[in-house]
């Protein structure tokens, strides 16, 4: 059969750089691959990532295909692959490719989950951004776009945004807002909006190449409004909390620094800028200030890090209800004592209609209860006790109403209680119990701000999964998925005949295990091929991983437990994180720390099991061997068999191939004139045929073979024919078919030098 090369086949199989051993001409060394992309389990509509690592080459470039297929633009050794969708389902394979040669990577397969349709799932239709840092404030803008401000400096595709940007309704960057500005000199901690501008504040001195106070207004049209000069207190070092009034004028908290003396305060600004004196800063405020709540009747909530100051008897720990001239609402008396308020630190405040406030941060009590990061205040300063959320496992960074009446709550945390709710909870705003049926993703770093939207609940944080740092969730139910099982991985036709093929088994969560308790969880395999390797994959959370015993049970019959970690290997610390365990890894448990999110190599020795078959029901034993009231999740955990490569039928898949055979057929030529050259590849002896220049010889090319597309080996042909055409000179070939029909599965020709 006769097929034509792609041209893109010999942009992607670079010449060899020749040189002499013995008189014999050898293909120098191709790069070394020092860290092979890893396969993973990627949920509906968030981020794949996978990189690969190799040795330095100064003419390193990098391509990456799937399913052997060159993906445009993929040139980096990282692939990002956003909003991943069904038919990302694929096989991936980095290629590294130097002037000294090229090579490909193990493959690592990418499966795309079915999707989900409870409220929390990602939301399809607003894709990744991209941004490169944290997202710390959130603001909506017209039109359904959102105003994003943090610690980022670039967007998806070719923007560059420091720290300010504007996402459409779709998630894509806005490359139109403030194109070529440098915007803050330093991080954003606050967004607000009024009318057709909105306030931009954080710790910088310079926006826009301008000298800046920690505080601008910008224009609808992304330029700086000059004629705002906010009146701030002077040693201004940065402002952390904004809150406009509908009559333009605008509430800012801040700290200032003159020598030595830090102060803290909270001043009202008129609508250009000018210190409205009406309002009396409160005399109390000796700590930060971090979040403000405006009541409709005017009054508002003032939460931070502030308590009661030296010689005063009212206690206003963490947060207070002032009235519009700064003083303390009269009716406002939270209990006598130094316990009242919150133990420890409050980052955000959510109002309600009635009057009260639901307070969140890093405290364990308020006003002498037991609350763990969040709390619902009356008017009066007393705690309202029919709010009685779940035990967070850490902090609240955010809070927000929809138009529902839902709460959510952003942070760090992963249980509420006993039940995951993965960075973002959502709860019943009278009683504080966790929805059920609310199921975000889990977030890899902190939840810091949340804005509802018509489209839905828009989250930023530091977190890279399951998008970088800004991500939009759905609200209500969706229409039912596809559900049931992962369909079957659509291996390409060099995966199926030249490279080990692999079993996948899963176990998904969220699954409680019991405090001091033992659970197994199967993972059934069907594949009867021999094994070759072997790695799992683990979700798992506990505040304390020193706790856990984690073991891996083999078939019936295949041998003893065997013991992935211990918690004597372990160091105290909270979750695993996709954690990998693998043979291949040389870092053991020992030599990382909690939370553990690389790569490891397990404590027993996997490889006990090379060369079984392994069909049957694998399981996962994990055991709290601890009593502490602290319960385990495991949110996935899948098995990965990778199996022996069997010795195919040459012949046979020669007959059966399918139209796309060329795809994995890397042929490469140098200096062929015109169009790609015809090849044809029969069975063995292998009849090579390809184009010349009219003035080539018969030995003008040399002849490669390769099982794998790493090890190549020069053959000299057993016979060469060259026929002449004013078109040119078409060489054929026939090539030797060695001591087994797998040792020529590639074939190159080379011009010689």
């Amino acid at each position: 059969m006769v097929f034509p090369v792609s041209p893109v086949k010999k942009v992607l199989v670079p010449w060899l750089v020749p040189w002499l051993v013995g008189g014999m001409v050898l293909p120098a060394a191709p790069p070394v691959f020092l860290r092979h992309p890893q396969p993973s389990a990627v949920p509906f509509a968030h981020t794949a990532v996978l990189s690969a690592e190799t040795a330095f080459d100064p003419s390193l470039r990098w391509e990456w295909r799937k399913n052997g297929v060159v993906i445009p633009g993929a040139d980096s050794a990282v692939l990002l692959i956003h909003n991943a969708m069904e038919p990302d389902t694929a096989e991936y394979h980095a290629v590294a490719l130097t002037d000294s040669g090229l090579r490909w990577s193990d493959p690592a397969a990418i499966i795309v989950l079915p999707e989900e349709t409870a409220p929390g799932r990602v939301d399809p239709a607003f894709t990744d951004a991209g941004l490169d840092g944290p997202v710390t404030a959130l603001a909506a803008w017209g039109n359904g776009s959102v105003i994003a401000a943090g610690e980022f400096f670039n967007a998806r595709g070719p923007a560059t945004v420091p720290r300010l940007i504007r996402i459409r309704p779709d998630g894509f960057p806005d490359l139109d807002f403030r194109a070529g500005r440098p915007g803050p000199g330093g991080p954003v901690h606050g967004l607000a909006v009024a009318g057709g501008a909105f306030y931009v504040a954080g710790a910088f001195s310079v926006f826009d190449g301008a000298a800046a106070s920690c505080l601008v207004r910008i224009r609808v049209d992304g330029t700086r409004d000059v004629l705002f000069q906010p009146d701030l207190p002077p040693g201004v070092e940065d402002v952390r909390v904004l809150a406009p009034l509908p009559d333009g004028r605008i509430y800012v908290g801040g700290r200032s620094r003159q020598g030595g003396v830090v102060s803290d305060w909270l001043v009202r600004l008129t609508a250009d800028g000018a210190r409205d004196n009406t309002f009396v800063s409160p005399p109390f405020l000796n700590g930060r200030v971090r979040a403000l709540a405006l009541r409709p009747d005017g009054k508002m909530w003032v939460a931070g890090n502030f308590f009661r100051p030296t010689g005063s008897t009212t206690h206003f720990n963490r947060v207070v209800l002032l009235t519009s001239s700064g003083t303390v609402e009269p009716t406002f008396k939270p209990p006598a004592g130094a316990n009242s308020g919150a133990n420890l630190e409050i980052r955000c405040l959510q109002s309600l209609p009635d009057g009260s406030c639901v307070v969140g941060g890093y405290f364990s009590r308020f006003n002498n209860m037991i609350r763990y990061g969040l709390a619902k205040v009356r008017a009066d300063g007393s705690l309202d006790d029919v709010f009685n959320p779940p035990v967070l496992d850490d902090g609240v960074l955010a809070l927000a109403l929809d138009g529902a009446d839902r709460l959510y709550a952003g942070g760090d945390f992963s249980l509420a209680g006993t039940v995951p709710v993965r960075s973002v909870a959502r709860l019943d705003v009278v009683s504080g119990s966790p929805d059920m049926a609310w199921r975000p993703p889990m977030c890899n770093g902190p939840v810091a701000s949340l804005l509802p939207t018509p489209a839905g609940l828009v989250a930023g944080g530091s977190f890279s999964s399951p998008h970088q740092a800004a991500v939009r969730l759905m609200v209500e139910p969706g229409p039912g998925g596809p559900g049931g099982a992962v369909a079957g991985l659509p291996l390409t036709w060099t995966a199926r005949l030249f490279q080990r093929s692999q079993s996948l088994a899963a176990s998904n969560g969220p699954v409680t295990l019991p405090d001091q308790g033992a659970v197994t969880f199967p993972l059934v395999v069907s594949n009867a091929e021999l094994v070759s390797g072997i790695r799992l994959w683990l979700d798992l959370r506990h505040p304390d991983v020193q706790n856990l015993k984690l073991e891996l049970l083999p078939p019936s019959g295949l041998g003893p437990a065997l013991l992935l970690t211990d918690g004597t290997a372990l160091r105290h610390g909270a979750n695993f994180f996709r954690t990998c365990f693998s043979m291949q890894s040389p870092r053991s448990f020992s030599q990382a720390a909690a939370p553990y999110t690389d790569t490891l190599r397990p404590d027993a020795d996997l490889s006990v099991l090379h060369g079984l078959s392994a069909p049957g029901t694998w399981n996962l034993r994990i055991t709290d061997q601890r009593a502490d009231a602290r319960q385990a999740v495991l949110l996935s955990a899948t098995l990965e068999i990778i199996h022996a490569a069997a010795e195919p039928n040459f012949a046979a898949w020669l007959g059966n191939r399918p139209a796309a055979a060329g795809d994995f057929a890397s042929f490469s030529f140098a200096g062929v004139p015109g169009q790609s050259p015809n090849v044809s590849l029969l069975a063995p002896p292998f009849r090579l045929s390809h184009q010349a220049w009219p003035s080539d010889g018969d030995d003008a090319f040399q002849y490669w073979t390769s099982t794998d597309l790493v090890q190549w080996q020069a053959v000299n042909p057993l016979s060469r024919f060259s026929s002449h055409t004013p078109g040119g000179t078409r060489v054929s070939v026939v090539l030797p078919p060695g001591s087994a029909a797998r040792r020529f599965w590639r074939v190159e020709a080379k011009r010689r030098p």
